[in-house]
């Protein structure tokens, strides 16, 4: 078999991680670097992946076509993540008799509203939102590497207060990974015992987010390997508002901490995540049409967050769960399956025309319910962001 894949080399950022692990583990036979210049805020690093075909991006959003039709030339399979970034690849690969594999995030399928060439074989990487995706669409979880994090000791935790982690990354629309409520948790819990609590942003949080007292420690800068980033942690805290896949999350349990997250699918569906209630808190517009958000009381995060620190033996339990399920999803365990699904690609029938866009939510409504008290209501408005613990890095 010969496989392709499309790579985004970005270092630390969720698509760049991903698809950079993709390399390392598929051995794919071709590799394909996609500078998108003047679209893209990050830099690249082209010299990570030794051999590969670099193309650049034009202003209009279209790749050069004659390099693309030339670097597909011989391959059997080619897989990328989300986008090819330029929808014609798909039908340059499909004249030389090369199959196309998406693994496809359903907030940014476009194909059921748009004319877009579509890829032979579409992959989900959760389960959320499956009935939005084509019908012959796969579940492929996306593996964990494994290999790079420490053992840890579950069991046996270093000692002093437990610690909890919020990762932001980049910021993404509406809040996705719920830092306003992680932030009104904090402040909520300095009125008692506080909790020791951290934020990891890649860039400064928006003023709606930004903690403005002591009651949380925010780090902002990048680290140089991602699994660093869960060191000393023993609580990664998720109020996620939507999305499928999330690779925080299941680093956090290869790192083995328990991760926190609302019980909405695909959280409860895909990981052994201690769930936190969540209501149904409108629809917003994402490429894909109107995705459903998912909202957090406050008061309700901090009881969960306050039993796991209370409590060692069921914090050693969710911590043995996640690293339990990182073990079952490794690349050394689902390296198999990538295998047989990307050969069946090759063996079986193009997939058929996508399906129009629906929202689920608008046949079993859920209703938002308010918080009696509301007392997140009370978090100061400040602009000042307040560094503490390792500080910001570089």
């Amino acid at each position: 078999m010969k496989c392709g894949l499309l790579v985004r080399a970005e270092r630390n950022r969720g698509i760049g991680v991903q698809t950079r692990e993709y390399a390392a583990h598929l051995d794919p036979a071709k590799v394909l670097v996609i500078d998108v210049g003047e679209h893209e805020q990050y830099p690249i690093y082209p010299e990570d992946f030794p051999g590969a075909t670099v193309v650049q991006m034009a202003p209009d959003g279209t790749l050069p076509e004659r390099m693309v039709r030339r670097w597909l030339h011989g391959l059997d399979v080619c897989l990328f993540v989300e986008t090819p970034m330029d929808w014609r690849l798909c039908t340059w690969a499909r004249e030389q008799g090369v199959r196309t594999v998406n693994h496809q995030n359903p907030e940014f399928y476009r194909h059921g509203n748009h004319r877009l060439p579509h890829p032979d074989a579409w992959w989900a990487p959760t389960t959320w939102r499956l009935d939005h995706l084509p019908p012959s669409t796969v579940h492929v979880p996306v593996p964990v590497a494994l290999e790079r994090f420490k053992a840890p000791s579950v069991r046996e935790r270093r000692s002093g207060p437990v610690r909890f982690l919020h990762s932001v990354g980049k910021w993404s629309a509406y809040d996705r990974n719920g830092t306003e409520t992680f932030v009104r948790s904090c402040y909520l819990a300095s009125r008692g015992e506080p909790l020791d609590a951290t934020i990891t942003c890649l860039h400064e949080l928006p003023h709606e987010c930004a903690p403005g007292g002591d009651w949380v420690n925010v780090q902002i800068g990048g680290v140089e390997n991602y699994w660093d980033a869960y060191d000393g942690f023993d609580v990664l805290v998720l109020p996620r508002r939507y999305g499928g896949l999330n690779l925080p999350c299941q680093e956090a349990m290869a790192a083995g901490l328990a991760v926190v997250m609302p019980d909405v699918s695909p959280n409860t569906e895909c990981w052994p995540v201690v769930p936190v209630p969540a209501s149904f808190a409108g629809r917003v517009p994402m490429p894909a049409g109107q995705v459903s958000l998912a909202e957090v009381n406050p008061t309700q995060l901090v009881e969960v967050m306050r039993r796991l620190a209370g409590s060692p033996r069921e914090l050693a339990e969710w911590r043995e769960r996640s690293r339990a399920w990182a073990e079952a999803h490794s690349w050394e365990a689902l390296l198999p399956r990538y295998m047989t699904e990307l050969q069946k690609v090759i063996d079986g029938p193009p997939a058929p025309p996508p399906i129009q866009d629906h929202d689920p939510f608008a046949a079993r409504p859920r209703p938002r319910q308010e918080s009696p008290s509301s007392p997140g209501d009370e978090l100061p408005r400040r602009r000042r962001v307040v560094y503490q613990g390792r500080g910001a890095l570089p």
